[in-house]
């Protein structure tokens, strides 16, 4: 049993993970549109809620996998 998901997201696995893509997609996506990360130890971090945000905002059909 997986353990009960936390606000916090750490490494590119975590975050395409919660954006039902793959890694590969969602860093051509931070390429183009900036994912609202930090980097702690070189390593992406971000929150739920703040990713939700940057997916439900501007240019959204992309994040959600729609047209461009």
């Amino acid at each position: 049993m997986r353990p009960e998901k936390v606000d916090f997201l750490s490494g590119w696995a975590d975050i395409a993970e919660e954006l039902g893509k793959s890694i590969s997609t969602v860093q051509r996506w931070h390429k183009e549109r900036p994912l609202p990360l930090e980097y702690v130890c070189g390593t992406p971090t971000t929150t739920r809620a703040k990713l939700q945000a940057w997916a439900d905002g501007p240019g959204k059909a992309t994040a959600k996998g729609g047209s461009r």
